[in-house]
């Protein structure tokens, strides 16, 4: 068996080989940078996401889920761009009554995310780069392209926005935390569990004795990365994440807290903190009906 319990579960439970991995899916990749953005009913953002992210990526993909009356396919239609590659994933997502780390359901949102990953082409993955993200101006560029290729993972984080204009960040979170959201692909990059848990995180796990126990690779791995610069991170925030946005504009007030669906948030949460003096693309500013015209 080795260390193959490390490595990414290639076959599911259920037996639907169609969705079986590619065993040698992080094999022979030319160099360069894929974008996986899981989307899942996503239309609102889709647009000024994916716009915003074509001047930096080799390639996109686009894993869609099916949600009933959502545009998101043909929105990316209208961006016309050969960059952009959709795949389709028909299972809806269960929480099941599994072992924490396993990945062997087609209907865990991790194996999802693994199948995605293994449909990309590049050497390097972003794997976190999700259809509420718009990636700032500044970093759409050859220096930042190749800086993420010069590395094994590089941690970024993003503004939290709250206000239409994109000016005003959240007042109790105005950051999205640090991930490893640009990754080289190797037999040990997977995500794990019932949720987006990844089994590279880097210096936080190293004093946690079941993360050796379950990741030892990924945890000797960052440790060398680590004292070979092989990571990166960059403190600024590189993307405008719009989910309180989107959060305000469906709201539904409920006893002094705001419900979008089953998820709840914090009214503080939505209220405006700092304002940051940044560029802001006009694409972002764009709704749906803007590509569909």
């Amino acid at each position: 068996m080795g260390l193959e319990y490390c490595q990414m579960a290639t076959e599911n439970v259920e037996g639907f080989t169609d969705f079986d991995i590619d065993r040698n899916w992080y094999k022979k990749r030319p160099k360069g940078l894929s974008a996986v953005i899981r989307c899942y009913g996503e239309e609102r953002w889709i647009g000024p996401c994916v716009e915003s992210c074509l001047p930096l990526y080799d390639e996109i993909l686009i894993s869609l889920t099916e949600v009933e009356g959502d545009r998101t396919e043909d929105i990316l239609k209208s961006l016309k761009s050969s960059k952009i590659k959709v795949i389709k994933y028909p299972f809806k997502f269960k929480l099941q009554n599994k072992p924490k780390y396993s990945c062997d359901s087609v209907y865990q949102f991790s194996y999802y995310t693994n199948w995605s990953l293994s449909k990309t082409k590049y050497s390097h993955i972003s794997a976190r780069w999700d259809a509420d993200h718009v990636l700032r101006p500044e970093y759409t560029n050859k220096k930042f392209h190749d800086y993420v290729l010069s590395k094994s993972n590089v941690q970024v984080r993003g503004y939290n926005v709250v206000s239409p204009d994109f000016r005003y960040i959240s007042k109790s979170h105005p950051y999205l935390s640090f991930h490893v959201r640009y990754a080289k692909a190797d037999p040990y990059l997977c995500f794990v569990g019932n949720s987006d848990y990844a089994t590279y995180y880097g210096f936080p796990q190293w004093f946690s004795p079941k993360h050796w126990l379950h990741f030892p690779v990924q945890q000797t791995q960052s440790i060398f990365n680590r004292l070979f610069f092989k990571d990166g991170r960059i403190d600024e925030p590189v993307f405008f994440h719009t989910k309180y946005l989107k959060v305000k504009e469906n709201l539904l007030k409920i006893k002094g807290k705001y419900c979008v669906g089953e998820k709840k948030y914090n009214e503080t949460g939505l209220e405006p903190g700092k304002k940051i003096n940044v560029t802001v693309p006009k694409y972002a500013f764009k709704k749906p009906e803007d590509y569909l015209q």
